[in-house]
C-alpha cells in the first residue's frame, strides 16, 4: 500500500566550500494512504554529516546517525544505529559515485532487521 512520509531536518553547516559537517536533527512521520495499509510511525533521528573534495572533481562525504524507530510499517520500535560513506567524481555531464552503508539495532527487535552492510555504485547524468 501507498504510505505518506512528511519530514523535517534542522541542521548547522560548519565549514567552507572545500569541507564541511553539519550536525543535525530530524523527524519523518509515516502514514499510510489507504486503510489498512503499514502501521503509521514516527522516526526521530539525531546525526552528524560532512563533506571533503578531494580535487575539483573528486568529493567524499559521510553521515553517522542514530534513529529512534517508534514502529514504522510494522516493525519493532527500535533504536538504530547506521552510517554511510561515499565518494564520488564528476566528468562532464556524469558523475560516478561508489559507497558504503551498515545499518545495526542497538535494541532488542524480533522483526528480521539486524546488523547489515551494503555498498552502491551510481552513474549520473546532469542536464
Amino acid at each position: 500500500s501507498d504510505v505518506m512520509n512528511v519530514n523535517g531536518e534542522l541542521s548547522k553547516k560548519f565549514g567552507d566550500n572545500k569541507s564541511s559537517v553539519s550536525p543535525f536533527v530530524r523527524t519523518e512521520f509515516y502514514f499510510p494512504i489507504k486503510v489498512g495499509g503499514p502501521r503509521k510511525g514516527l522516526m526521530g533521528i539525531v546525526g552528524i554529516k560532512g563533506n571533503t573534495k578531494i580535487f575539483s572533481n573528486m568529493e567524499l562525504s559521510f553521515k553517522g546517525q542514530f534513529k529512534k524507530d517508534s514502529g514504522c510499517y510494522e516493525f519493532d520500535s527500535a533504536i538504530l544505529g547506521q552510517a554511510s560513506v561515499n565518494l564520488s567524481a564528476r566528468f562532464g555531464k556524469f558523475t560516478v559515485s561508489t559507497g558504503i552503508f551498515t545499518s545495526a539495532p542497538f535494541s532488542r527487535v524480533s522483526d528480521g532487521r539486524k546488523e547489515e552492510i551494503a555498498t552502491e555504485i551510481g552513474l549520473s547524468y546532469h542536464f
